[in-house]
């Protein structure tokens, strides 16, 4: 029997979760492609084709994904947090791969996913994680996080933005981007 190349089973996503403009993406999607096959996703625009490829390509996580892979196969997962590594390479960054950065790992304690709620077991992972994150942004080094730092948190005195910020700038520079390309197609 051959194996799947590529293989997503229950991937849902939503966007905005429990805010105001929430959208549901992706629910229930199951995709299967065998090695050498070739596939074509045609669908509307907005239907989530670029989201079911970023999750394809790991570029992007689904809501449930984790939890229910990791019910299937009777295994834990175990959140793992990094802190301090966003200083070395982030976009509209330099890189910057000097000695002497802090690299904080933080291991919690395993999850053991049932599968028969795994909406409600990724928000307990989801949980879980935002507060160790919190735990391990307070716990760093303060000489390395000083004030109005890019990488930081605002809440933590840095000048890092929101997730809601990030996702907005991020909307502005594809919108920048799409009309210096329609302008770029419209010279040729």
């Amino acid at each position: 029997m051959n194996e799947a190349a590529l293989q997503l089973e229950g991937i849902e996503k939503t966007y905005n979760r429990g805010r105001p403009g929430e959208v549901q993406v992706l629910r229930g999607v199951n995709l299967t492609v065998a090695p050498g096959e070739v596939v074509a996703l045609v669908a509307p625009s907005g239907a989530g084709k670029s989201t079911l490829l970023h999750i394809a390509g790991l570029l992007d996580t689904p809501d449930t994904g984790a939890v229910r892979i990791a019910a299937e196969a009777g295994v834990p997962l175990v959140p793992v947090i990094l802190w301090g590594t966003q200083r070395l390479m982030t976009k509209d960054h330099p890189k910057d791969f000097s000695r002497g950065k802090t690299i904080a790992i933080r291991v919690g304690e395993p999850l053991h996913p049932t599968g028969t709620d795994p909406v409600a077991e990724t928000a307990d992972l989801r949980g879980r994680m935002d507060r160790m994150l919190e735990e391990t942004i307070a716990a760093y080094p303060a000489q390395e996080q000083p004030p109005g730092s890019w990488w930081t948190p605002a809440r933590f005195g840095g000048s890092a933005p929101t997730p809601e910020e990030a996702e907005r700038l991020d909307a502005e520079e594809k919108r920048r981007r799409a009309e210096a390309r329609r302008a770029r197609q419209g010279d040729a």
